[in-house]
């Protein structure tokens, strides 16, 4: 058997082995994020239980000085931003723990297969849909009408791999945000170039005179998310010398992370570079 042949059998080997070690790394990652989230849940539960004290003398006293019932307001205030932040950790120690039961049971694979056909995922991809369902109940302000544009297959497709906490539901909902509004972006482009068609080449005065040029109906809701500012109310990278006008996003969901478009009567553009959400004297 020759070195060459000897070298593939070798890497042939170690790759399983190596998809193995970052599973199991990413296990005891995942079970330090739980003890850590575990561990300030249940101080945030003594905590708690101090304040419910509180809001039970305020409740049985009817002797109360002006000063004392303010601070009773205020810890009663306190209390309440507590019980939020003590339910939002344990929905998180839930989606954590679900994730790695779900690996632990085989029904999340370890072994990475980066040829595996998508009808041959269909069932595991359902399943992460489904926990993305879950999520999104709990977090409504991470949809956007436009994600009505994108097709179950769509959808599908986004669910490529496992996501369990938080952020990685944000990342993914940033992704499928993104993929929604490009997509609108298009179909507002050409939109635009029918209106200036019609109008010496004029630029709409306001996002809703496009309505009637769309090739199909557009919820208004999409178009209400969007507004006409100058060119040069935007970053350079966002527009072109030849655009004096631009439709942009008003505002995103999430700073950070998402996408900004930018559509103009030659061409529109995308991007997620430092500084998109600036707004230009």
């Amino acid at each position: 058997m020759n070195a060459l042949k000897l070298a593939v059998i070798a890497i042939a080997l170690a790759f399983p082995l190596a998809i193995r070690r970052h599973a199991q790394t990413g296990l005891r990652e995942r079970n330090e994020t739980i003890r850590r989230q575990a561990e300030a849940l249940a101080g945030l539960s003594v905590e708690n239980q101090g304040l419910s004290n509180l809001v039970i003398q305020a409740e049985t006293s009817a002797s109360r000085s002006a000063a004392e019932s303010w601070a009773l307001r205020n810890d009663l205030a306190h209390l309440r931003a507590t019980l939020a932040q003590m339910e939002h950790l344990r929905r998180e120690i839930e989606q954590i723990r679900a994730g790695l039961d779900d690996v632990a049971q085989g029904r999340e694979a370890t072994n990475i297969n980066p040829t595996a056909l998508l009808a041959d995922e269909m069932d595991l991809r359902q399943a992460r849909l489904d926990r993305l369902d879950q999520w999104l109940a709990d977090n409504p302000g991470e949809m956007i009408p436009e994600l009505q544009l994108l097709s179950d297959d769509d959808w599908v497709r986004s669910a490529d791999r496992q996501r369990v906490t938080d952020d990685e539901y944000r990342t993914w909902m940033s992704g499928v945000r993104a993929w929604a509004e490009q997509a609108f972006a298009g179909m507002m482009s050409e939109a635009l170039k029918k209106y200036a068609r019609d109008n010496a080449g004029q630029f709409p005065r306001d996002v809703g005179q496009l309505q009637s040029y769309f090739a199909s109906p557009i919820d208004g809701a999409i178009l209400q998310r969007y507004e006409i500012v100058p060119a040069k109310s935007l970053p350079a990278f966002l527009s072109s010398p030849a655009d004096e006008w631009l439709i942009t996003e008003k505002s995103p969901v999430n700073k950070d992370l998402d996408l900004r478009t930018a559509v103009g009567l030659k061409a529109y553009r995308g991007t997620v570079a430092d500084g998109r959400w600036d707004s230009l004297p």
